[in-house]
């Protein structure tokens, strides 16, 4: 199964330091430095259904069908939010 999470073990406080200096903090600081993408991200999430749509068909609940006939039947990872 793949997930979206970093590889290496996030408990390791070096690989998990190396995570943070290296991948989040210059995506914080990319989006920090643009106030104008960060302003419309916060405002679609707050205001625009087709967010919450969007969020609300990923529900693994909402997709328990999908998800077993991919368990059963091997088509591709049933985790992946397709």
């Amino acid at each position: 199964m793949e997930t979206p999470l970093p590889d290496g073990n996030l408990a390791n406080r070096d690989q998990r330091w190396e995570y943070i200096t290296e991948d989040t903090y210059p995506a914080y600081m990319d989006l920090a430095n643009d106030p104008d993408r960060l302003q419309d991200i916060v405002e679609q999430q707050v205001s625009d259904q087709g967010y919450q749509d969007a969020v609300d068909s990923n529900r693994i609940l909402n997709r328990m069908d999908s998800i077993s006939d991919q368990i059963v039947f091997g088509d591709g990872n049933p985790f992946d939010g397709k």
